[in-house]
């Protein structure tokens, strides 16, 4: 939705609670909560957070003037109070829309005034003398008029002129010219709420005008009898009662009653004053200088003056979300971390600022569109061959059941707007197949999932099996082809094996030098020809070596000190990639422009998996020790082609073609070729005849 369509969306609500939620780093240890004031401000006041340019103490704690907030602790709980008089009670903030919920004490709910007009904000809102303009904004309040025989006019006038003014709202209310004594029954248009017919109450919306930010501007009400009948006979049917309210407020009918019936006890509703909705705008062109310059300049950042009457407001751009006028305050939304909001049955892949859904598996085509998603079509029983530039083979597939071997489903997302067509592993979307490898069981995946990165001191980790949760016939490990990297001063990173009591499948560690601590940077070989190399200083790397239980469970990650932490541009980091391809250098300066543009670090690492095929029920258990051929069962049930021959692994089993015969050893006549003579010619064989 746009920012105004939201408005309208919300607006109605009675009252709105705010709470932002800490999104979690995608395999990794829950981030810190997101700052929303100034550093070494106080943010709190009893149980309301302050999210800057609103601020407390200190003026470096707040923007300008106009948004400087009271804590009154004086009373339990103690209460945030905005403007001087202390009649207004900061409830909370709606930080996107550039709107705060507060109350009006219970006294100010009655206006009395023998000249029929009264000051509704006597204590004088932020004006564009002081840095901000705060006022009533369009739909959320309304004017609420209760009497006989009156009319209420809301004005914001200026230079202390009550008389005189713009008119933003007015309504009257009747009561006829008989009966007498208070009035025992006041009609509503709706049976199970409160809307004032204009016989005994009236209410009317509130329009939002420019003369509102007018330094000295201020709402005042003005109140004009005309029955036939004398004010005080007026009065007795029905005291008069005007007041500004949040829409809705006053539709609750314990409100309602309370108002009307004063003779009752008040309610709770009532007793804790009216809610009203407060918009704020900066008093300044968003062109001129900021107090912080990275709010207009981020690339996270909006700054205009499109929804406002005067100033401007700045606001996270889509795909971003926190507080847009501190520094780094705009974070990017992992919308896969709510699929069904953003990318229902979908394969969703998080990018910056973004995100791409595709089909669901089994379909293809453009997911969104509606009915942009298809089921495949296979003729006969041919499956689709590719995915892009990648070839499927057997027992992988995509499309229907029988394209592929239980467990070995892969999806070709179409991730639209004029982008290739991608190869996904998981269902998440965080693995790109980039090659399959029938003769070395082996994929070749790219992801940016798998790689730590630790901005704090608290412990980090990634969880292999949040992604590889094996079903089917599939068995995956690491291959060993990969390696462990670590980046950064004085930290160590495990890789580790799954169960409660794991092996350690890799781990480094590196140190730092004193000079390079305090200068606060991570040595490099200074040599091209070293760029891919690391000695311990400032970068390790490490073997992967053959794990028996198949998928590591976790890649942790901590500081050897604690209390000897680096303080730079660079965090630490670790990764599990293929061997050699690792560049240092290159990846630092990836990583230094990510934190400069304010972007997370997210190499895109090619990573080697090797996949095995599960036994079927009944049959024994793969173990290269101990089985030095297949089971003829196993052989028959996973070895498809005559001239091929099975292989036990570590947990599962693999096929290959016969010396001689080449192609994809799993499908049904998949080995090609022949056995060749000394002479390099190949042997005539018979149809359907075994060669051995």
């Amino acid at each position: 939705h746009s920012r105004s369509e939201i408005m309208a969306i919300i607006a109605p609500a009675a009252l709105v609670v705010i709470v932002v939620v800490s999104p979690l780093a995608a395999g990794g240890a829950a981030p810190p909560s997101p700052a929303i004031g100034m550093p070494g401000c106080d943010t709190t006041c009893g149980n309301i957070s302050v999210p800057y340019p609103f601020g407390m103490g200190p003026a470096r704690c707040y923007h300008s003037p106009g948004f400087n907030l009271t804590c009154d602790n004086t009373i339990t709980p103690p209460r945030l109070l905005l403007g001087g008089g202390g009649i207004l009670q900061v409830e909370g903030f709606i930080l996107e829309m550039s709107m705060v919920l507060v109350r009006r004490t219970p006294g100010d709910i009655r206006v009395d005034a023998d000249d029929g007009s009264g000051s509704l904000f006597a204590a004088g809102l932020g004006n564009a003398d002081e840095g901000a303009y705060i006022m009533l904004p369009d739909v959320w309040n309304e004017l609420v008029l209760l009497g006989c025989n009156v009319r209420a006019t809301l004005l914001v006038s200026s230079g202390g002129d009550s008389g005189n003014g713009t008119v933003v709202s007015a309504c009257s209310s009747l009561c006829g010219e008989k009966g007498h004594g208070p009035l025992r029954d006041v009609p509503s248009s709706l049976e199970s709420s409160m809307l004032c017919t204009g016989e005994g109450c009236c209410q009317a919306p509130i329009v939002a005008v420019k003369a509102a930010a007018v330094s000295g501007s201020s709402y005042s009400v003005q109140i004009e009898w005309f029955g036939r009948n004398n004010r005080s006979a007026d009065e007795e049917r029905m005291p008069t009662r005007v007041f500004v309210a949040n829409k809705g407020w006053f539709e609750n009918k314990k409100v309602s009653r309370q108002l009307l019936y004063p003779k009752r006890s008040p309610a709770k509703d009532v007793a804790t004053g009216v809610p009203i909705w407060l918009s704020w705008e900066f008093g300044q062109d968003p062109s001129r200088n900021h107090r912080h310059s990275n709010i207009s300049s981020s690339s996270t950042v909006r700054c205009d003056d499109d929804l406002t009457q005067v100033g401007y407001t700045c606001y996270c751009k889509q795909g971003y979300q926190g507080n847009p006028y501190i520094p780094d305050g705009c974070q990017d939304i992992n919308e896969c971390e709510l699929p069904e909001d953003y990318c229902p049955g979908g394969v969703c892949t998080n990018t910056i600022g973004s995100f791409d859904c595709g089909c669901p598996p089994g379909t293809h085509g453009n997911n969104s569109t509606p009915g942009g998603c298809v089921p495949f079509i296979s003729e006969a029983d041919r499956c689709s061959p590719s995915c892009g530039e990648v070839h499927v083979h057997y027992p992988f597939g995509v499309g229907p059941s029988h394209c592929y071997r239980p467990g070995f489903n892969l999806t070709c997302d179409y991730p639209g707007s004029g982008k290739p067509p991608r190869l996904l592993l998981d269902s998440y979307g965080a693995f790109q197949i980039q090659e399959i490898s029938i003769q070395n069981s082996t994929l070749r995946v790219t992801s940016s999932v798998a790689t730590i990165e630790a901005e704090t001191i608290n412990p980090y980790s990634f969880h292999f099996n949040n992604y590889f949760s094996e079903g089917g016939d599939a068995l995956f490990s690491l291959s060993t082809r990969n390696e462990l990297v670590l980046s950064g001063c004085n930290v160590q990173a495990t890789l580790l094996g799954p169960g409660d009591d794991p092996t350690i499948v890799s781990g480094c560690a590196t140190f730092c030098s004193d000079s390079d601590m305090n200068a606060g940077r991570v040595p490099i070989a200074s040599h091209a020809s070293d760029k891919k190399s690391c000695y311990g200083m400032g970068c390790c790397r490490a073997p992967i070596s053959t794990s028996i239980d198949g998928m590591p469970d976790m890649l942790s990650f901590k500081f050897a000190d604690p209390n000897s932490v680096q303080n730079n541009s660079q965090p630490p980091y670790a990764l599990i990639a293929e061997e050699g391809w690792f560049d240092n250098r290159l990846i630092s300066d990836q990583q230094i422009h990510a934190h400069k543009s304010k972007l997370r670090f997210k190499p895109n690492v090619p990573i080697i998996l090797q996949w095995e095929v599960l036994h079927p029920s009944g049959l024994p258990n793969a173990n290269m020790k101990s089985l030095q051929k297949c089971p003829t069962e196993v052989a028959a049930n996973i070895c498809k082609s005559t001239n091929s021959h099975c292989k036990p692994g570590n947990r599962g089993y693999s096929c290959r073609c016969r010396e001689g015969y080449h192609g994809n050893p799993y499908a049904p006549k998949g080995c090609k070729g022949g056995p060749v003579t000394l002479k390099g010619e190949q042997l005539k064989t018979r149809t359907n005849t075994s060669i051995y």
